[in-house]
């Protein structure tokens, strides 16, 4: 019996490698007819403050294998010690999996086991990324893309986001526009709030992928930060990662911190115009005379008498006489001398006769 058990050993092992290899086959069958294809998420989680984007993109080769991306993105935040001017990577692995039913085993990757939700859905179990090594696995729903590429329908005008768009749980609800010039590739934000004159909050280049029909925006002037990613339908750009806002993102969470997306939508064809000044309008109009000028009720007063005449030499000395009144004054003055020369020889004779 031992001889017989030794030398059945072997074959029993070659059946059970040849048993395993059907298994692995049969496996390998249902990868390559359910797991076939690129799937897709977008998760938003935080870390000591900072909003953190994960765009994560998983594809089956349908023979056992898959490769997993995730595009890190942190926006640049001045008061943070760790992403001051914020954090932009990619990280890449590949690895193999199987599948039974439903489920899926990985291996020699950072996720564990999975499941197919249905045709276009999975769900997998595992590290998100090297930042989240540190925490628990996680579960990463993703969606099957159509396996059509999405059209490059954004369309070129002005967007508003209004303070009706923001979610219930915005704390705040700013207004802004979002400026689109398709033919250049360039996305401008401006201030809608009133009395700021549309300051300019972000300027950058986009790119769309057409796998995902997600529009991604890098910020260039005006902005802390670094990127933000939307999406375009029914004339609208719903941003799916937080938007660049001056100093600030608009990030907009739920009570488990997940980012909850806002849309601006579209409202002309031109840029918005900044308003001009008006020149300032007088308050009162200005005060009319009520009454003419008043005029002289009297003519100028005419001297009541004639200037003084000057005082001349008196006839032969050097005191003043009296002042010359014309021709028969001068005769006046000569009678009155005559009279007086006369008068004193009677006088004289007098005094001689006594």
């Amino acid at each position: 019996m031992k001889l017989i058990f030794k030398k059945a050993l072997p074959m029993l092992l070659v059946l059970a490698l040849l048993v395993g290899v059907a298994a692995v086959s049969a496996n390998a069958a249902v990868c390559d007819a359910e797991l076939n294809g690129s799937y897709t998420a977008v998760v938003e989680k935080s870390a000591m403050g900072n909003p953190i984007t994960y765009t994560c993109k998983m594809d089956f080769d349908g023979n056992g294998g898959y490769t997993y991306s995730v595009h890190i993105l942190i926006p640049a935040n001045p008061d943070s010690p760790m992403f001051g001017e914020g954090y932009d990577a990619t990280e890449t692995e590949s690895g193999s999996c199987e599948v039974d039913g439903s489920s899926i085993a990985f291996s020699g990757g950072s996720f564990d086991t999975g499941v197919i939700v249905d045709e276009n859905t999975v769900s997998v179990h595992g590290y998100i990324s090297s930042f989240a090594a540190m925490s628990a696995m996680e579960d990463i729903t993703l969606t099957k893309s159509t396996g059509e590429a999405y059209e490059d329908s954004l369309r070129t005008g002005t967007y508003y986001l209004g303070a009706e768009d923001y979610p219930e749980e915005a704390m705040m609800k700013v207004p802004a526009y979002i400026i689109i010039n398709t033919e250049e590739r360039i996305l401008d934000t401006r201030d809608g709030r009133e009395g700021k004159d549309l300051a300019p909050k972000g300027f950058g280049h986009y790119e769309f992928d057409e796998t995902t029909g997600i529009y991604t925006v890098t910020y260039t002037e005006h902005t802390q930060a670094t990127s933000s990613s939307f999406t375009f339908a029914d004339d609208a750009i719903t941003f799916v990662t937080p938007m660049g806002f001056g100093m600030a993102v608009i990030n907009i969470t739920d009570e488990d911190g997940n980012f909850i997306p806002y849309s601006a939508h579209f409202v002309s064809e031109e840029p918005p115009v900044a308003p001009t000044a008006a020149p300032a309008e007088p308050t009162e109009a200005p005060v009319q005379p009520t009454e003419a000028p008043v005029q002289p009720t009297e003519a100028p007063t005419e001297p009541t008498e004639a200037p003084a005449p000057t005082q001349q030499p008196a006839p032969g000395g050097d005191t003043p006489g009296a002042p010359a009144t014309g021709g028969a004054s001068a005769i006046i003055a000569g009678i009155a001398m005559l009279v007086g020369a006369g008068s004193a020889v009677a006088v004289r004779k007098s005094k001689m006769g006594e």
